[in-house]
C-alpha cells in the first residue's frame, strides 16, 4: 500500500487541527479536483523515483527533492511543471505532519 493511500484526499488540510469546521471547507475549496488529480499523479511519479533510486519518499530529504528535480529538469520537464510536482511534495509532507523537505 503507497502513502498515498493511507492519506486523506486533502491530506494538508487534515492535519492542521485547530481550524474551524469553516476554514476546512474553505481550504477543500481552495484546491480543484483537478489540482488534487495531478498533485497525486505528481506525488506518484515522486514515490516511484524514490523506489527505483532506493530513497524514502516520506519523509523525504532536501538531497532527495533536489535529485528528482534536477532528473525531472534532465528528463526536459519545464519549470512550471516541476515547481508543481515540488509543491505536491511539500502538500503530501504536510498532510502526514512530516517536515517539509526545503
Amino acid at each position: 500500500m503507497s502513502a498515498l493511500t493511507l492519506i486523506s484526499p486533502q491530506p494538508g488540510l487534515e492535519a492542521a487541527s485547530d481550524l474551524s469546521a469553516d476554514a476546512l471547507d474553505y481550504g477543500r475549496a481552495a484546491l480543484s479536483a483537478n489540482t488534487m488529480r495531478a498533485y497525486s499523479g505528481d506525488w506518484e511519479e515522486f514515490q516511484g523515483w524514490c523506489a527505483d533510486w532506493g530513497r524514502g519518499s516520506l519523509p523525504a530529504s532536501p538531497a532527495t527533492v533536489a535529485n528528482f528535480a534536477s532528473a525531472l529538469a534532465g528528463a526536459g520537464k519545464k519549470v512550471p511543471t516541476i515547481a508543481r510536482k515540488l509543491a505536491a511534495i511539500r502538500f503530501f509532507h504536510r498532510g502526514a505532519g512530516a517536515r517539509e523537505p526545503n
